[in-house]
């Protein structure tokens, strides 16, 4: 630091760093490299129970409780259903009473932990709180009132967990949850004063949530990802697809053992697909909740079929920093078929990392996650339909698509029966107050004959038009089929284009990496990497610098401590 004889320090602070191979400490790895690279003093504040910390770490295991419980406005969230509705039956007033008490406890908790990470700070310091609920910043500026630490140290809280469910039309039936946070919210920034403390959430979509709950303006702080190790792919032998992370119910992990089995038994891709699944679970190992236990079944399937001679590989985790990056390198696809209901809004790491480390991702679709493809999907589409032939265009204007699909007959393909041929579908949005706020997205699939899989599209970061190619076999009887996706009742565009194209050979699907809306469609995607497995793996390769410069862990230090 200018002036003392000490460099500057960054604390970092994350309630839910509770051990290794979490995204928490994968966070703090990077984040704390960063900071060390530049010269900065580093202090990780971590749950109590993160007793595995490398030895040259400096770390305070303080906080008594995690960012996530079912007191924060995050946790609340499964109460509600797809649309944010609650349940028919109001809180009774003494689970009201409950439910503050123990939201009480929780910023006390966390204002008494982080406590003694703020002594000794000078004018140039920074603090970040990751990982944080709506609780974290008002026990800060608690922890803040008490220090007395000087002005000039920057206060930064970053979001991570979404308090909306469903899309933009749904958050006004949800605004009064928020009613107690706000105030809350706006009496510690008073306290805290003349301190103020700068908000971010990992994504811009999440930034708009919580710019409808605090007092200041929500910016966008990237999530950093591993550098990848340099490792050269092995081209010969069966594509690698990985599942890694914690197998929790978001992530869908419970349909895991039926994709494994479905590849396994199609002869079409027998001995050109190996699978690798890390086991450890997310949840309590005594949890009786049906959704966990659907995982444990679906974990306890993939060892069997294992030890029956599958190709499967199961990791046992938690993996640490170099196991993890490990595990990317070696991986051609990463399995990423994640509840949309949970992760419109969020970042994902896993997401950003296998991106980062030149693997395609077959990922669901709806939100952040798949607009991380997004232009490079639209780049191709671009290019096969330059060199297509059209046979047939037809525009949709304003189409309500319900439950019920809408259908279009595509009897164009018909006198090129078993001809190569593809349907290019664009889909025009509505221009939105914010842009930010994804609308509801369709599903697209051809069904009636030999096709590839099924997809999502979804409005940009700014609404304007996507596109997706649809890959089949030419013949009679073809139909696309668009429905809602991502659990929405009905999906209203500006309009819909459909092109009836003539290929010539055989195209992709995508770039980069497939959007599928749920895990049933998983299958379908990885038999389409199979086939033009060249493509996907030069392509991700290609895209892989971009992430890597975009969601660098040093732009975050930069940010913290210019």
């Amino acid at each position: 630091m200018k002036g003392t004889g000490r460099p500057r320090r960054l604390v970092l602070i994350d309630p839910c760093l509770t051990g290794l191979g979490s995204h928490p400490y994968h966070y703090a790895a990077a984040v704390r490299a960063a900071a060390r690279r530049r010269g900065h003093d580093v202090l990780l504040v971590t749950h109590r129970d993160f007793t595995a910390a490398p030895a040259d770490w400096h770390v305070l295991p303080a906080c008594t409780h995690t960012a996530y419980s079912k007191y924060t406005l995050c946790g609340g969230l499964d109460r509600l259903d797809d649309r944010g509705r609650g349940p028919w039956l109001p809180d009774m007033p003494w689970a009201m009473a409950h439910a503050r008490q123990r939201r009480e406890e929780r910023i006390t908790a966390f204002a008494r932990d982080v406590l003694p990470a703020l002594a000794g700070l000078a004018a140039g310091d920074a603090v970040l709180v990751a990982t944080a609920s709506e609780l974290e910043p008002i026990g800060l500026t608690r922890a803040i009132a008490a220090a007395r630490p000087p002005q000039g140290v920057g206060w930064h809280v970053q979001f991570h967990f979404p308090i909306f469910r469903g899309f933009a039309a749904d958050f006004p039936r949800q605004e009064p949850r928020l009613a107690a946070a706000r105030p809350a919210l706006q009496e510690a920034a008073s306290a805290a004063a003349p301190h103020a403390i700068t908000y971010h959430a990992t994504t811009a979509d999440l930034a708009a949530e919580y710019e409808r709950l605090v007092p200041a303006p929500v910016g966008v702080l990237p999530y950093p990802v591993q550098a990848p190790p340099s490792v050269e792919r092995p081209t010969p032998g069966p594509l690698r697809v990985v599942c890694l992370g914690d197998a929790r119910p978001e992530k869908h992990s419970e349909c895991l053992a039926d994709v494994v089995r479905e590849i396994a038994a199609d002869p079409a891709v027998a001995g050109r697909v190996r699978f690798a699944v890390q086991t450890n679970i997310g949840y309590p190992t005594t949890s009786r909740k049906r959704e966990h236990m659907a995982v444990t079944r679906s974990l306890a399937a993939l060892a069997r079929a294992a030890a029956a001679g599958a190709p499967l590989e199961l990791l046992a985790g938690p993996l640490d920093a170099a196991a993890y990056a490990r595990e990317l390198a070696a991986a051609d696809v990463v399995l990423l078929p994640y509840d949309q209901g949970r992760y419109r809004s969020r970042c994902s790491g896993v997401v950003l990392e296998s991106l980062a480390a030149g693997a395609v991702p077959i990922m669901t679709g709806g939100g952040w996650m798949a607009r991380q493809i997004a232009a490079a999907v639209e780049t191709h589409a671009a290019a096969v339909m330059a060199r297509s032939r059209v046979l047939a265009a037809r525009r949709l204007e304003r189409p309500r698509i319900g439950r019920q699909p809408l259908t279009l007959d595509l009897g164009s393909l018909a006198p090129l029966a078993g001809g190569a041929a593809a349907v290019a579908v664009e889909v025009t949005w509505e221009d939105t107050a914010d842009t930010r706020l994804a609308l509801p997205p369709v599903r697209l699939a051809v069904t009636g004959g030999p096709a590839g899989p099924a997809t999502v599209l979804a409005a940009g970061a700014a609404a304007g038009v996507s596109t997706a190619i649809m890959p089949l076999t030419a013949g009679p009887g073809l139909r696309l089929e668009i429905t809602p996706a991502c659990g929405a009742d009905a999906a209203v565009p500006k309009a819909v284009t459909v092109r009836e194209l003539s290929t010539g050979t055989p195209v992709p699907a995508s770039a980069v990496g497939l959007v599928i809306d749920a895990p049933a469609d998983a299958p379908a995607a990885i038999r389409e990497v199979v086939r033009h497995a060249d493509h996907y793996r030069a392509t991700a390769a290609a895209h892989a610098a971009t992430v890597g410069r975009t969601a660098a862990a040093d732009e975050i230090v930069r940010r913290l401590l210019p």
